[in-house]
């Protein structure tokens, strides 16, 4: 049986609460590798994170307050004419239809679907967006398809996103008003999960058998991606308050 290690090396993009049901199966899917003490310190410390992002996630959110609910309308409707300005670049020249279509894909790998989520999750999400836009370096591509104008306000409806739910004036994530921090904690334990598992498959320590099976949830979270990519539709993941499986 053979398995193809780097098809794991890029995590999918996935929400938090998707982000807390691929954990929960992937504790479930590694119970044959709990033997393994590296592994096992790997699950625990995944486990341990995604505890905190749950936590997080399932904190109330404050009351909203008119200015609340009006910066999370003026935020959707920004983040909304971005996205048509690039889609609208879609009936241009081929080679200007292939770079919006590149770039939509890296900034909204699911849509719109990220502003049906609650506040705070949307404010961490659009923090994503731009983290992506500076680590792809997207912002002149985004300006040359969209314009500048359009970049500079979904920018500034942001701050102002932020400022309203109380996180943009000290850009410090809390638990209760942010789950940038976790969910970023999460997804890096996740990289050194996997990474440790390659390791050990390479150096004979794990079976490809049992390496393959554990990694099954990333394929199907893959897998679900480009359905709802497809379909347009996001059905809802796993009860993101479930209890995580123990490790053991």
């Amino acid at each position: 049986m053979t398995l193809d290690l780097s098809s794991y090396t890029h995590l999918p993009q996935l929400r938090v609460a998707e982000t807390i049901a691929l954990v929960h199966a992937l504790l479930t899917a590694a119970k044959p590798l709990k033997s393994h003490s590296k592994v096992k310190s790997m699950l625990t410390a995944l486990r341990a994170s995604t505890q905190s992002l749950q936590d997080a996630f399932a904190a109330p959110e404050a009351k909203p307050t008119s200015n609340t609910r009006e910066a999370d309308t003026r935020m959707d409707r920004a983040w909304g004419a971005l996205d048509a300005r690039l889609e609208a670049a879609l009936e241009l020249d081929e080679a200007t239809a292939q770079e919006a279509e590149r770039v939509r894909g890296v900034l909204f790998p699911k849509g719109m679907m990220f502003l049906r989520d609650r506040y705070r999750a949307q404010w961490s999400e659009g923090e994503a967006i731009f983290a992506r836009i500076e680590s792809n370096h997207l912002a002149a591509s985004i300006e040359r398809l969209a314009g500048k104008p359009y970049l500079d306000l979904v920018r500034q409806r942001h701050h102002e996103y932020g400022a309203a739910l109380g996180v943009t004036s000290t850009r410090v994530a809390s638990a209760t008003a942010d789950l940038a921090e976790p969910l970023r904690q999460v997804r890096e334990d996740l990289t050194a999960y996997v990474r440790v598992l390659t390791a050990f498959v390479l150096l004979g320590e794990v079976s490809t058998e049992h390496a393959s099976a554990a990694l099954v949830p990333f394929d199907q979270a893959r897998s679900a991606n480009r359905t709802r990519r497809a379909s347009k539709s996001t059905p809802p993941p796993a009860d993101p308050s479930a209890p995580l499986p123990p490790v053991e």
